[in-house]
C-alpha cells in the first residue's frame, strides 16, 4: 500500500491511487482570524476518514497561522473528486477566499480484477 500527500501545489491535479492507498492533504489556514478548510461535500464512500488535525506553525502566537491535515484510506475503486474551500463558516460558501480542488482516480488493489 502506498501514500499520496497532497498540498496547495497539488490544486487542480489528477492522481491515481490503489485501494489501500492512504491520501494525506495539508493545507496552509490560519484559524485565529476565523480562516478555516472545510471539506464540500465530505469526500464519498470511495474514500475512509482516518482523521484530521491542526498543526499551528513553527512561530506560535496571536495571529499566527499552521496547517490543517486530513487522512483518508482509498477503500473503493472509482473517481472522486476531493473539495475544499477556505473561509469563514459564519459568511457563507459564497465568501470563500480560496478554493480547491483534486481528483483521484482509484484502481483495483489487484490491477486484473475490475471492481467498478
Amino acid at each position: 500500500m502506498g501514500e499520496l500527500t497532497l498540498d496547495q501545489d497539488s490544486a487542480g491535479g489528477i492522481f491515481k491511487v490503489v485501494v489501500g492507498d492512504t491520501i494525506t492533504l495539508t493545507l496552509r489556514e490560519n484559524p485565529t482570524t476565523g480562516f478555516r478548510w472545510q471539506l464540500e461535500p465530505r469526500p464519498s464512500q470511495l474514500l475512509a476518514p482516518e482523521g484530521a488535525h491542526f498543526t499551528v506553525g513553527p512561530h506560535p502566537g496571536v495571529g499566527s497561522g499552521g496547517v490543517r491535515t486530513w487522512r483518508f484510506r482509498a477503500i473503493t475503486p472509482g473517481p472522486v473528486v476531493v473539495d475544499a474551500r477556505l473561509g469563514r463558516a459564519w459568511e457563507g460558501e459564497a465568501a470563500a477566499i480560496e478554493r480547491f480542488s483534486v481528483s483521484l482516480d482509484i484502481s483495483p488493489a489487484d490491477p486484473s480484477v475490475d471492481e467498478r
